[in-house]
């Protein structure tokens, strides 16, 4: 198992404030897409998790987009290991 490097955590730590993530996609996206986001009620999914075996882990993070015509979309990253 790779150990997570001090870069990772921080990455983590800024894409875990809502208002940096919304920030990032939003001078990331297309303007079109900018536009159809509800920002308001975007959600940064939980990255810690308990396994069958009562081990902790942790998963890419993961953020819940909804659009304002009812649909969702789903983004997540993941710390890139050398």
């Amino acid at each position: 198992m790779n150990s997570i490097r001090p870069s990772d955590k921080f990455i983590r730590k800024i894409f875990s404030k809502k208002q940096e993530v919304i920030d990032f996609f939003k001078k990331t996206f297309p303007p079109a897409l900018v536009e159809q986001i509800d920002w308001d009620n975007i959600t940064i999914g939980e990255e810690n998790f308990v396994g069958l075996k009562w081990d902790e882990s942790r998963t890419d993070q993961l953020y819940r987009l909804p659009l304002k015509t009812g649909s969702e979309i789903y983004i997540y990253t993941t710390p890139l290991y050398s």
